[in-house]
């Protein structure tokens, strides 16, 4: 992650937007105070946001964690979504 102070952001306040949107690499800007801020691409914000909520709950969380394992050892099975749709 790339740290700048709030001058170095403030003179390439575009370059960074621009590198945070492509590169989905955040970007830490340390103000005067010594307080940070994060940028961070809207994409991966709602993504760390939604995986927050889908684990907030510790039932589910389990549910989730039951639902890899069974994945990974080969348990499960595909299904057409497209029947479920109608």
């Amino acid at each position: 992650m790339e740290h700048l102070t709030l001058d170095e952001f403030e003179k390439k306040l575009r370059n960074v937007f621009v590198r945070v949107a492509d590169d989905r690499e955040p970007v830490s800007v340390v103000m005067d105070e010594g307080r940070e801020v994060i940028l961070v691409d809207g994409d991966e914000y709602r993504s760390v946001m939604e995986t927050f909520y889908l684990l907030r709950s510790p039932a589910n969380a389990e549910r989730l964690r039951k639902g890899i394992q069974q994945h990974k050892e080969g348990k499960t099975k595909s299904i057409d979504v497209e029947a479920y749709l109608d």
